[in-house]
């Protein structure tokens, strides 16, 4: 069960991470507009 929570743990930090990034290129293209 632990490895479970885990993997899902690591798979939702990776998805945090990409949500980061998108909002990131979002606000730099937003200000360089």
């Amino acid at each position: 069960l632990s490895k479970q929570l885990k993997q899902y743990y690591n798979r939702n930090q990776t998805v945090n991470f990409v949500i980061a990034d998108l909002n990131l290129c979002v606000a730099l293209m937003i200000i360089l507009k």
